[in-house]
């Protein structure tokens, strides 16, 4: 969403700055409890330039939920479903 604008690219710079200084680790936000057993199939759509989590971070919520899958949306950032909805519609229909 706004991908190439001055406000992403501001939101994006002030965003890794506030994250930098936090030393943030995935269980503050998520416990592993939380997570697992799934009860239902799960799978993780990640935009490819989440401002808040590269693939590595999609990869280490996957491996909490054992089974998932995480599928990149290519060229898409934090809400990828709005950067590219004729792709994340393909998804939904791969997955269900």
């Amino acid at each position: 969403m706004l991908r190439g604008t001055r406000t992403l690219d501001a939101d994006a710079a002030l965003t890794r700055s506030v994250l930098a200084g936090l030393s943030l680790n995935t269980e503050a936000f998520v416990r592993r409890e939380e997570l697992a057993p799934p009860r239902v199939p799960t799978s993780w759509y990640w935009g490819e330039h989440e401002t808040l989590g590269g693939p590595d971070v999609a990869a280490s919520f996957a491996a909490l939920v054992p089974g998932s899958t995480v599928t990149l949306a290519a060229g898409c950032g934090h809400l990828p479903w709005l950067d590219d909805l004729k792709a994340a519609e393909r998804h939904l229909r791969q997955v269900f």
